[in-house]
């Protein structure tokens, strides 16, 4: 099985044994995939049989957690929330008939989750014809997830708050991981203050809004 090499090696590694412990089946191949603005890990697992083919293993950070965001510091970064689990919010939605991966293995004891694989493409790779199509076929999913209500003791992600902490770090993670990305240098300085302070406006609008 081609794992890589290194600390990468060490990580496929294990996921490789736990797949085979807990799954009952021997990765043919895993291949890191390229992960969003967060700190999860993914990775796809090939196999040489179809049943099926691929799945993703997603890993949980381990990273500390608190509150609020460290201020703005290029040189140290935030701490912030977790994210809420994955289970039983998967299956909630997918109990209601929202399109949702399917789960092959849940290993909450590992941080690790196997999923099913829906692939790379995103709106930006389709047709120009099909795009509109996909885009209000998206649309049409947010009143649908709006009927659903959970005591956010059953299901924790309806407990969240889209707060002012919460704005802070989408803050913190464009100016230290978007913009980098996208244009291959640091933020200047004036970037880093209209970023702010877009953000900050955005938690204006959040402290008046309507909770859903």
């Amino acid at each position: 099985m081609d794992v890589g090499t290194g600390e990468a090696m060490d990580e496929r590694m294990k996921l490789a044994s736990i797949v085979q412990a807990e799954y009952g089946r021997t990765p043919d191949a895993i291949e890191p995939v390229a992960a969003g603005l967060g700190s999860r890990r993914f990775y796809r697992v090939r196999f040489d049989t179809d049943h099926p083919a691929t799945l993703i293993a997603r890993i949980e950070s381990r990273e500390k957690v608190n509150r609020k965001p460290t201020p703005i510091d290029p040189t140290e970064p935030p701490v912030w929330l977790p994210e809420p689990p994955i289970e039983p919010l998967r299956s909630f939605l997918e109990a209601a008939g929202l399109p949702v991966p399917h789960s092959y293995a849940h290993l909450p004891e590992h941080g690790i989750d196997l999923l099913e694989d829906v692939g790379d493409r995103t709106l930006a790779d389709a047709r120009d014809s099909a795009r509109s199509d996909l885009y209000r076929e998206a649309c049409e999913l947010v009143p649908r997830l709006q009927r659903l209500s959970a005591r956010a003791e059953d299901i924790p992600a309806f407990g969240r708050v889209f707060d002012r902490a919460l704005v802070e770090t989408k803050s913190w993670k464009w100016l230290h991981w978007a913009i980098p990305g996208l244009l291959e240098r640091e933020p200047e300085p004036r970037e880093i203050h209209a970023v702010q302070a877009a953000f900050s406006r955005i938690s204006d609008l959040l402290d008046d809004a309507p909770r859903r």
